[in-house]
Protein backbone atom coordinates (compact mmCIF):
# COMPACT_ATOMS: atom_id res chain seq x y z
CA UNK A 1 0.00 0.00 0.00
CA UNK A 2 1.27 3.49 -0.82
CA UNK A 3 0.52 6.39 1.48
CA UNK A 4 1.12 10.05 0.71
CA UNK A 5 1.95 12.78 3.14
CA UNK A 6 3.94 15.94 3.83
CA UNK A 7 6.76 16.80 6.16
CA UNK A 8 5.70 19.29 8.84
CA UNK A 9 8.11 20.33 11.57
CA UNK A 10 10.35 17.40 10.69
CA UNK A 11 7.56 14.81 10.97
CA UNK A 12 5.82 13.06 8.08
CA UNK A 13 2.06 13.55 8.34
CA UNK A 14 0.11 11.06 6.25
CA UNK A 15 -2.87 12.19 4.21
CA UNK A 16 -6.39 10.85 4.62
CA UNK A 17 -5.89 10.10 8.31
CA UNK A 18 -3.86 7.01 7.41
CA UNK A 19 -2.40 5.29 10.44
CA UNK A 20 0.34 2.72 10.66
CA UNK A 21 1.06 0.58 13.70
CA UNK A 22 3.88 1.83 15.95
CA UNK A 23 7.21 0.41 14.80
CA UNK A 24 6.15 -0.14 11.17
CA UNK A 25 9.15 0.08 8.85
CA UNK A 26 8.60 2.45 5.93
CA UNK A 27 10.41 3.58 2.81
CA UNK A 28 10.34 7.35 2.23
CA UNK A 29 10.83 8.68 -1.28
CA UNK A 30 10.59 12.45 -1.81
CA UNK A 31 8.30 13.51 -4.67
CA UNK A 32 8.61 16.52 -6.93
CA UNK A 33 6.55 19.50 -5.85
CA UNK A 34 3.32 19.53 -7.84
CA UNK A 35 4.13 22.96 -9.29
CA UNK A 36 7.40 21.52 -10.64
CA UNK A 37 5.81 18.53 -12.35
CA UNK A 38 5.68 18.97 -16.10
CA UNK A 39 2.66 17.50 -17.84
CA UNK A 40 3.84 14.53 -19.84
CA UNK A 41 2.51 13.63 -23.23
CA UNK A 42 0.69 10.31 -23.29
CA UNK A 43 2.81 7.46 -24.57
CA UNK A 44 2.69 6.69 -28.24
CA UNK A 45 2.44 3.30 -29.84
CA UNK A 46 5.50 1.54 -31.12
CA UNK A 47 4.35 2.13 -34.68
CA UNK A 48 4.01 5.88 -34.11
CA UNK A 49 7.39 6.04 -32.40
CA UNK A 50 9.07 4.08 -35.19
CA UNK A 51 7.52 6.37 -37.81
CA UNK A 52 8.74 9.49 -35.98
CA UNK A 53 12.27 8.09 -35.63
CA UNK A 54 12.52 6.24 -38.95
CA UNK A 55 15.60 8.11 -40.12
CA UNK A 56 17.45 7.09 -36.94
CA UNK A 57 16.97 3.41 -37.76
CA UNK A 58 17.99 3.44 -41.40
CA UNK A 59 17.33 -0.01 -42.87
CA UNK A 60 17.41 -1.78 -39.49
CA UNK A 61 13.71 -1.18 -38.80
CA UNK A 62 10.95 -0.82 -41.32
CA UNK A 63 7.18 -0.66 -41.42
CA UNK A 64 6.94 -4.42 -41.97
CA UNK A 65 8.86 -5.06 -38.74
CA UNK A 66 6.55 -2.77 -36.79
CA UNK A 67 3.42 -4.19 -38.43
CA UNK A 68 4.53 -7.75 -37.62
CA UNK A 69 5.10 -6.78 -33.98
CA UNK A 70 2.04 -4.59 -33.42
CA UNK A 71 -0.43 -5.77 -36.02
CA UNK A 72 -0.90 -2.12 -36.91
CA UNK A 73 -0.45 -0.95 -40.48
CA UNK A 74 0.71 2.59 -41.17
Amino acid sequence: MIYRGKVKSGVIELQDDAELPEGTLVKVEPLEAEADVVAKRPGTSLAEWAEQHAEDWGDRLNSENVEAFTGRRF
